[in-house]
């Protein structure tokens, strides 16, 4: 699983999604799952309204405190990939697009690896 956390102000946010929407595209079928978690504390509508335009083929969710107090503090955009126990693989402020593609290649590649369609 990739969390994305991102907010509607956040510039470089925005720009991650083009990059986010082609690795999801490319893994997908290999079992990664993508979560946006949006940090508009001011207004979680907003960033659902924004959300709505984008038409991305995954899930956004407000991180409210209950979730954010589960991670370090952190800038955004921020990505954390988790393996299926729930070990974190990678975590990262800021997009590294080379980076995070390769923990989800070495992720997908690993032996004890089982996709959704290997279950």
């Amino acid at each position: 699983m990739l969390l994305d956390f991102w907010a509607t102000w956040c510039v470089p946010c925005r720009e991650s999604f083009p990059a986010l929407e082609k690795l999801y595209e490319e893994n997908e079928a290999k079992g990664l799952v993508l979560l946006s978690l949006d940090e508009d504390d001011d207004n979680p509508q907003k960033a659902a309204d924004f959300w709505a335009t984008r038409k991305e083929p995954w899930q956004n969710f407000h991180a409210g405190k209950e979730i954010l107090d589960k991670f370090p503090l952190h800038g955004i955009p921020y990505f954390v990939l988790l393996d299926g126990s729930g070990k974190v693989i990678f975590s990262q402020a800021g997009l590294d697009e080379n980076g995070l593609r390769t923990a989800i290649v070495a992720l997908t590649s690993s032996p004890t690896f089982r996709s959704p369609t290997t279950h």
